[in-house]
């Protein structure tokens, strides 16, 4: 496991250049990144079309992709622009409680079982053993955190994003 900090709007494709080439990227998580999410910052979000199309263009075929906030518009954002970028599949996208989005359902006994029989993707994943300082103060304040998962299907077309329409958020 690897952490690199770094501004990632600058230096992504060089990180994954350098790291992605032989497929030793496994899964790249984007964990509570935009904690100033009001319209006049979303041109400092950390995942936008351009990020979105450099992962596209840098990861390999069965590379995992996690997002989570706890800010609703901003997940269902983040979960929109890989939804939208063909090389990426969408494995599953929930809330961690109920959610007053019927989009984003109830992590499930079942779900957490079909989780954990898929290849690299157990639940361990999520951090549930190490988690960031927003994640703590969430998970103590009750509020509900919104997950999506997505998988690498190998397709390298240029990773344009195909016709999406993202409303700015308040």
């Amino acid at each position: 496991v690897m952490v690199i900090r770094s501004n990632i709007k600058v230096d992504l494709d060089l990180i994954l250049e350098r790291l992605g080439n032989a497929g030793s990227i496994k899964c790249v998580c984007v964990q509570f990144p935009d904690p100033h999410y009001h319209r006049k910052h979303a041109k400092r979000r950390i995942l936008q079309t351009e990020t979105v199309n450099t992962l596209a263009a840098r990861l390999t075929i069965g590379c995992w992709v996690q997002v989570q906030s706890d800010v609703t518009a901003l997940a269902l954002e983040m979960a929109t622009l890989l939804r939208g970028n063909p090389a990426f599949d969408e494995v599953l996208s929930f809330c961690d409680t109920t959610s007053e989005d019927s989009s984003l359902a109830p992590l499930t006994a079942e779900t957490v079982a079909a989780l954990d029989a898929e290849e690299g993707v157990g639940m361990s994943l999520w951090g549930n053993d190490v988690i960031s300082e927003r994640e703590a103060y969430v998970r103590r304040s009750g509020k509900p955190v919104f997950r999506a998962i997505f998988r690498h299907n190998g397709y390298n077309g240029g990773g344009d994003v195909r016709g999406v329409n993202i409303s700015a958020t308040a």
